[in-house]
């Protein structure tokens, strides 16, 4: 949120507790505060692994009525992903 302050953007962090996908959960808050724009962070998989594991910013981004930016992670090749 720094760098968006720092851009002269205003933005708003949330932790939302929400049944169902985490997909439906983003896009449900967004409604409720009646979001300008969604930000999404992803971790790049490829393949198989994004599959399996599916994307939550790729369902986001199927199902968004209102504008969406995707930000790779910085190695695009999964190196953050957790353990």
């Amino acid at each position: 949120m720094r760098l968006a302050e720092e851009a002269g953007l205003s933005a708003e962090g949330r932790v939302a507790a929400a049944t169902g996908t985490t997909a439906a959960a983003i896009l449900a808050t967004a409604d409720e505060i009646d979001a300008a724009m969604l930000l999404l962070g992803c971790r790049g998989l490829l393949g198989a692994r994004s599959f399996l594991l599916g994307s939550v910013a790729h369902d986001v981004a199927q199902r968004a009525t209102r504008p969406l930016l995707v930000i790779p992670s910085a190695a695009g090749d999964g190196a953050h992903d957790l353990p």
